[in-house]
C-alpha cells in the first residue's frame, strides 16, 4: 500500500506549507539493496533491537539460510551455493525483512531532525524549515545523507547516485525567495529539481500536483488510443475489463493525493474517464449526455482514495508505524 506512505510525506509537507515553511525533499535509492542484506549482521540487530530470541529467530535464520542459487552458461549448470547475503525479493517477508534491517537509519535521521519514509529500498528524507533558516537546512540534509552513507558501508550497504534527487517545496511566494540551486551530497553536486516521479507520483515544487495530472492524463489517452482498434473485435464486457485493467490502474494508483486539488485539474482527470466511457459505448456525444446516462463518476462525486477518512485513517497508522520504528531501537537497546 503506497497510499499510507505518500500521504505521511505530503500531509507533513503541506503542514509546513500552511505554517509559511520550505520543506527540502530528498529521494534516495539503495543499489541492489535486497541483494546486499548480512545474514549474520541482520541476525544480530532482530536479537539486541528487536530483542528477538529462540524459536522466532532460529525461524527468520532458517528462512534466510536456506536459500541456494545455481547458474546455467552455456548449457552447462555449476555447483549449488549457499546463498550469505540477500532477502527474498519476490517474496512477502522480503520487503518487511529489509525495513527491519534498516531500522537504524530513523535513529541516524533523528539525529539531523530530518525525517525519513521507506517503502522497500526506496527512502524520502526532508525537512521543514522557515525561509531564514533555508541555508542551514542545506547543512543538516548534507551532513544526515553522509551518515547515512556511512552507515549504509558498515551495513554492506550502498546509496544509488544515479537516483537521487533533491527538491525545495513550498508556496510560491516562498519558493520564489529560495536562491540555493544546487546541494552538495557527498563528492558530488545535486541541482534542485522542478518535479520528480517517486512510485510512479509526479511530484511538483509547487505543491498543485499538475505535473502528476499532466503525465496521468497523457498515459491515460494514450492507452485509450492503443485500446480502440482493440475493443472493437471484443464483446462489451471483454471491452470492458481491458480498458479498467489498462486505465482503472493508473487512475486509482495514490489516488488518495488528489483529493483536494482544483477542479481545473479534476476536470482534466475527468475527461479520461470520458474517453473511457466514449470508447466503451461507442456514444458520439457530448460529456454531458454521457453524465446523463451515469457512464462515468460525476466531477463532484470523485472522491480518491475512497474519502477524506480512510486517507486521515491510513495517514494516523503510517505515522503510528514511524513512530514505532524510530523507538523500538531505543528500547530494546537500553
Amino acid at each position: 500500500m503506497l497510499d499510507p506512505y505518500l500521504l505521511c510525506v505530503w500531509s507533513d509537507i503541506l503542514a509546513a506549507a500552511d505554517q509559511r515553511q520550505v520543506t527540502q525533499l530528498g529521494l534516495l535509492n539503495m543499489s541492489a539493496a535486497f541483494d546486499c542484506v548480512d545474514h549474520d549482521l541482520f541476525l544480530q540487530r532482530l536479537h539486541y533491537s528487536f530483542s528477538m530470541t529462540g524459536v522466532v529467530l532460529d525461524w527468520i535464520s532458517c528462512f534466510l539460510r536456506e536459500h541456494t542459487q545455481r547458474i546455467v552458461f552455456d548449457g552447462q549448470l555449476s555447483t549449488t551455493q549457499h546463498l550469505a547475503f540477500g532477502v527474498p525479493q519476490g517474496s512477502v517477508l522480503g520487503p518487511l525483512l529489509y525495513v527491519l534491517y534498516t531500522a537504524e537509519l530513523s535513529c541516524v535521521m533523528a539525529e539531523h531532525g530530518l525525517r525519513l519514509h521507506q517503502y522497500a529500498e526506496d527512502s524520502q528524507i526532508y525537512i521543514s524549515v522557515a525561509l531564514r533558516d533555508a541555508a542551514h537546512a542545506v547543512q543538516r540534509f548534507t551532513d544526515c545523507v553522509s551518515d547515512i552513507s556511512d552507515w549504509m558501508s558498515a551495513s554492506r550497504l550502498r546509496l544509488n547516485p544515479t537516483k537521487r534527487e533533491v527538491m525545495w517545496l513550498g508556496s510560491n511566494r516562498q519558493l520564489s525567495q529560495i536562491t540555493i540551486s544546487v546541494i552538495p551530497l557527498q563528492s558530488a553536486i545535486v541541482r534542485v529539481s522542478e518535479s520528480a516521479r517517486d512510485h510512479g507520483i509526479v511530484s511538483d515544487c509547487k505543491l498543485s500536483m499538475s505535473e502528476h495530472v499532466s503525465a496521468l492524463c497523457q498515459s491515460g489517452f494514450y492507452h485509450l488510443r492503443q485500446l480502440r482498434p482493440v475493443t472493437r473485435s471484443l464483446t462489451p464486457a471483454a471491452a470492458q475489463t481491458v480498458v479498467q485493467a489498462f486505465l482503472s490502474c493508473r487512475l486509482d494508483h495514490c489516488n488518495s493525493l488528489l483529493y483536494g486539488i482544483c477542479k481545473n485539474l479534476m476536470r482534466r482527470v475527468q475527461s479520461v474517464q470520458n474517453a473511457a466511457a466514449r470508447l466503451l459505448t461507442g456514444a458520439r456525444v457530448p460529456d454531458a449526455e454521457i453524465t446523463s446516462r451515469r457512464c462515468y463518476v460525476a466531477c463532484t462525486d470523485f472522491r480518491p482514495g475512497g474519502g477524506s477518512t480512510s486517507s486521515w485513517r491510513a495517514l494516523f497508522i503510517c505515522h503510528w508505524l514511524d513512530k514505532l520504528l524510530i523507538t523500538l531501537p531505543r528500547i530494546f537497546t537500553l
